[in-house]
């Protein structure tokens, strides 16, 4: 069989900037605090099923031929990995997967809808693992100009919903005070809608509290 393997993501916050980090495809997403979500409607997700769905949740790692240095993040320009960027106001997706489907829009091989119907499009080109050869992950530096959270999940959430517009409606302003509550509201909803996938999702309010403590059950 094959050997173990997963994919990784993560976020190390100060008072002044957010770091991520990642291989695969599980995602880190800036939500703003910005983009002022008003009233519980605008806080309900869609129920139209899975946006990219995967035709099994087995994500057997793949290689292929493509190129060795991807391209930069959605939405954010090219950077090393010890640079630092500010980032926009509006939310967006930080990372971009490291996924058979990403690559070839990447390489302007296909258009996302071509990529993503394909049967291949959730085979993952990097991951952590026994029989991952060298694996160098990406990282960037971001200086977030306005008060949001960063939320790192799997594919087994963004599956379901992948705007960052539409996660920040959902998530916040409540996230910023309960981001756990908020977690949970996510995995469960990622569940009702078929939950075919690990479902890892994690809520860090920006800038972080200077004494954070433990959430009210309420």
């Amino acid at each position: 069989g094959n050997a173990p393997a997963c994919t990784y993501v993560s976020a190390v916050i100060t008072p002044e900037t957010v770091t991520v980090g990642w291989v695969g495809d599980s995602r880190a997403y800036w939500l703003s605090g910005d983009d002022h979500p008003v009233g519980d409607a605008d806080r309900t997700l869609p129920r139209s099923g899975a946006a990219h769905p995967a035709p099994e949740p087995d994500h057997e790692a793949v290689r292929i031929a493509l190129p060795e240095t991807p391209p930069p993040a959605a939405f954010l320009p090219a950077v090393d990995a010890d640079s630092t960027i500010r980032l926009p106001t509006p939310s967006a997706l930080l990372t971009e997967d490291d996924s058979w489907a990403a690559r070839m829009v990447a390489c302007g091989q296909m258009t996302e809808a071509q990529a993503y119907s394909d049967s291949r499009a959730h085979a993952i080109v990097s991951w952590l693992g026994a029989d991952a050869g060298e694996v160098r992950a990406r990282v960037m530096t971001l200086k977030p100009n306005t008060p949001g959270a960063v939320l790192l999940c799997s594919d087994g959430l963004w599956n379901y919903v992948q705007a960052a517009q539409t996660l920040s409606a959902f998530a916040l302003p409540h996230g910023l005070a309960q981001p756990i509550r908020a977690a949970r509201a996510l995995t469960d909803y990622a569940l009702q809608s078929g939950g075919a996938d690990n479902i890892t999702v994690v809520l860090v309010p920006f800038p972080p509290a200077a004494h954070a403590g433990p959430e009210s059950k309420e």
